[in-house]
């Protein structure tokens, strides 16, 4: 891809390996050049790699792509987000196969993660990740994107951080959001990003639990495993995403035989989420406790 210009900005554009493509402003592109942003690039690399294993049905192989962008007022607004700095898809195509990219801000881009990552640290990055996956099949299914990215991490590749799920498990189901509530009213409407634990907010749980409700939906008409479920949502999605909000919601609501004002506006598929949840985790108690006691 050819270098460009994006707000005021040039970029040069750097396919730092076959799975990653950044655009940087030329000052920092020549940090590049000399492995000065290397800590970033291999630590990156090793989650694109991991997310390029997870067994979907990839248009092409996986590449992320990243735009290096200075923080300030400016980030935020780019991103239509409170946020000054970080990390964020942004519609920004670096490539024409997976054409939403990541945002990050240049410090952190230039100094990187350190020797090495915490667990937390590394969901979240995937939870990114996961909306480049999704970008090459929708973009235009309002929160439902968010829950895929979720679902990426914790459900697809089992790096579920107990304290996390238990979190999720002790959300009352009155604090559950229906995704109605969240498409008209922002994923920030009612709690404001930190930057540590935006995963923890009740919005990002709801539409968690209301992704994963709807897999398991499809993992039981399909008699198939998760990932054929997910595999099938993704290409019925790229179908629905080129309609009209209300028929591609009906569209999705009947690929679950649902009736889509229940789909959007109560928390049935919340609840079915969160007892899939419940279930797991007393099978996974029930085993640790018997598999203690048999010492």
């Amino acid at each position: 891809m050819k270098n460009f210009q994006f707000k005021q900005y040039d970029f040069e554009v750097f396919d730092v390996s076959p799975q990653m493509r950044v655009a940087v402003r030329p000052a920092l592109g020549e940090k590049v050049k000399a492995g000065k942003c290397d800590n970033f690039i291999s630590h990156m690399g090793n989650l694109i790699e991991s997310v390029s294993q997870i067994p979907l049905d990839y248009k092409m192989p996986f590449r992320a792509s990243f735009l290096v962008f200075p923080e300030g007022k400016e980030f935020g607004e780019v991103l239509g987000l409170p946020i000054e700095q970080g990390m964020c898809e942004a519609s920004v195509a670096l490539d024409k196969n997976y054409p939403l990219a990541l945002m990050v801000d240049e410090n952190w881009f230039e100094n990187g993660f350190g020797e090495t990552m915490s667990f937390q640290q590394q969901v979240g990055l995937i939870h990114e990740l996961g909306h480049i996956v999704h970008g090459a099949y929708f973009r235009n299914m309002g929160c439902m994107g968010e829950g895929f990215a979720e679902l990426l991490p914790h459900y697809l590749m089992g790096l579920e951080n107990p304290a996390h799920q238990q979190k999720v498990l002790a959300l009352a189901d009155e604090n559950l959001q229906t995704l109605d509530f969240i498409h008209q009213n922002g994923m920030f409407a009612l709690e404001a990003p930190d930057g540590a634990n935006t995963q923890e907010l009740k919005s990002y749980m709801s539409v968690y639990l209301w992704m994963l409700g709807y897999i398991k939906r499809l993992e039981k008409q399909g008699q198939g495993d998760k990932f054929t479920a997910v595999n099938k949502m993704l290409q019925n999605f790229a179908e629905f995403d080129k309609q009209p909000w209300q028929t591609k919601m009906s569209l999705a609501a009947n690929l679950i035989s649902m009736d889509s004002f229940e789909m959007l506006q109560t928390t049935s598929l919340q609840k079915e989420g969160k007892s899939f949840l419940a279930n797991q985790n007393k099978v996974q108690n029930f085993l640790y406790f018997n598999k203690s006691t048999e010492r």
